[in-house]
C-alpha cells in the first residue's frame, strides 16, 4: 500500500526510476523523505519523485533546495518563508508536506491545512543525528493510523524532542505508550 523513500545510495538514479516505473503499475501510495546528496547530485530527478508524494518530508535546507531547483531565480526572502516553500512543493503536486527546522519547530501542510509546532526550549540536546529521521517516523506513523495531519505533527515532534536527549540515533526513540503521553503538551498552531 506505501512505499518510503529516504536517501538512497548506490545505483539509486536507476532505482529511483524503478519506483516510478512500479508505482503506475502498482499503484502504491509514496512517501519521500529525500537526502541531501539525492538533491546535489541530480535534483531533477529528486523532483521527479517528488511530484509524485503523497508524503513529503524534508528538513528546511532540502526544502529550499528542492525550491531552487524548481525556481532557479526565486529570491532568497521567499527561499526562508515556510509557506512559500509549503505552497512551491504542493503547487508540484505534493499531498503532505512537512518541513523541519531543528530547534525552530515544524510546519505542516495540504492544500486545505497547515500548521506550526515549535520545540521545547527546555530540552537538553545532547545529539541532534536522529532528529530528522525520529521527525519522520513519528510523523509518518500517524500518517499510516489514519490521523489528522496536527497528530501526526505532534507525534513527529514528540519522537523527535525526546532523540535529541540521547547519543545516536536510537536511544530515545519513543513507544507507543510513550509517544501517547509525550504529545499530551504539544499543541501545534493552526496556519
Amino acid at each position: 500500500e506505501w512505499v518510503f523513500v529516504s536517501s538512497l545510495n548506490g545505483a539509486w538514479q536507476k532505482n529511483i526510476e524503478t519506483i516510478l516505473e512500479a508505482q503506475q503499475t502498482r499503484r502504491f501510495k509514496l512517501a519521500v523523505n529525500p537526502g541531501q546528496h539525492n538533491l546535489h547530485e541530480d535534483a531533477p530527478l529528486v523532483v521527479r519523485l517528488v511530484r509524485h508524494a503523497d508524503v513529503l518530508i524534508l528538513n528546511k535546507d532540502e526544502a529550499i533546495e528542492l525550491v531552487l531547483s524548481l525556481l532557479p531565480g526565486v529570491s532568497r526572502e521567499q527561499l526562508f518563508q515556510e509557506s512559500f516553500l509549503l505552497d512551491t512543493l504542493l503547487g508540484i503536486g505534493v499531498k503532505q508536506v512537512a518541513i523541519t527546522d531543528g530547534e525552530r519547530g515544524a510546519w505542516c501542510a495540504t492544500k486545505e491545512e497547515r500548521w506550526f509546532l515549535g520545540v521545547n526550549k527546555n530540552i537538553q540536546v545532547v545529539d541532534a543525528t536522529g532528529a530528522g529521521d525520529a521527525f519522520s517516523s513519528g510523523f509518518f506513523g500517524a500518517i499510516l493510523k489514519g490521523e489528522r495531519l496536527d497528530a501526526a505533527l505532534r507525534q513527529g515532534v514528540a519522537n523527535s524532542q525526546s532523540v535529541v536527549q540521547f547519543y545516536g540515533c536510537n536511544a530515545g526513540l519513543l513507544t507507543k505508550e510513550e509517544l501517547a503521553q509525550a504529545i499530551l503538551h504539544l499543541v501545534p498552531e493552526k496556519l
